[in-house]
């Protein structure tokens, strides 16, 4: 599973929001496995704001 910065996600968010490109074509253009992430970060944006695009499980440790 990948986890993405929210930084990475307020930037695809506000690209999306502000420019002409859809879902889609965001996904491709970063690299990411599915367009719904692109949809997910969108609605999880409009409902808490930045809060919204915080990871909630930390990743995995490497040993």
């Amino acid at each position: 599973m990948n986890f993405y910065e929210a930084d990475f996600k307020l930037n695809i968010v506000k690209e999306y929001l502000e420019g002409p490109l859809g879902g889609r074509a965001l996904a491709n253009k970063y690299g990411l496995s599915s367009n719904a992430l692109v949809y997910n970060w969108t609605h999880s944006y409009q409902l808490f704001g930045n809060d919204g695009l915080k990871n909630r499980r930390s990743p995995p440790k490497i040993y």
